[in-house]
């Protein structure tokens, strides 16, 4: 009877090894996939500032060039009001793109810290389990 109960101890530890080291990998993957969104995220923030910064100078560019052109004012006026517009809806694309994927990565970003928050706790319970397991074996 001991040796049976023995058997289903081992075969209980077994299984919940299997699940703490399946628990860990999986632990272990979404720190990576984490790590990778934070990466991702940075690029993106970077590429926004990049097209930012390229935009002002488009703005200072034209500019420079209205006060030069004075004797063509109205065209170069005419010209400015098309190219701010252009700029105004490549910006709003880019705004909004960046927006939708900075959003959706801060979701997948919540959504992975909550996975692993419960895969921590799950691994903690594991554990606990264990400890339980092993006195209550001391015991008898």
């Amino acid at each position: 009877k001991e040796k049976s109960w023995q058997a289903g101890l081992e075969a209980q530890r077994g299984e919940s090894d299997s699940r703490e080291r399946a628990l860990r990998d999986e632990l272990s993957r979404l720190k990576v996939q984490v790590d990778e969104m934070n990466g991702v995220l940075s690029v993106k923030a970077r590429e926004l500032e990049s097209v930012q910064s390229e935009h002002v100078a488009v703005v200072q560019d034209l500019k420079q060039r209205i006060g030069d052109l004075e004797s063509a004012l109205q065209a170069a006026q005419q010209s400015l009001r098309d190219k701010e517009k252009s700029w105004q809806a490549a910006m709003d694309k880019v705004r909004s793109e960046s927006e939708t994927t900075e959003r959706t990565l801060r979701e997948e970003s919540l959504r992975l810290k909550t996975d692993l928050s419960a895969a921590t706790r799950e691994l903690e319970l594991l554990r606990t389990d264990r400890v339980a397991e092993a006195e209550q074996w001391k015991r008898k």
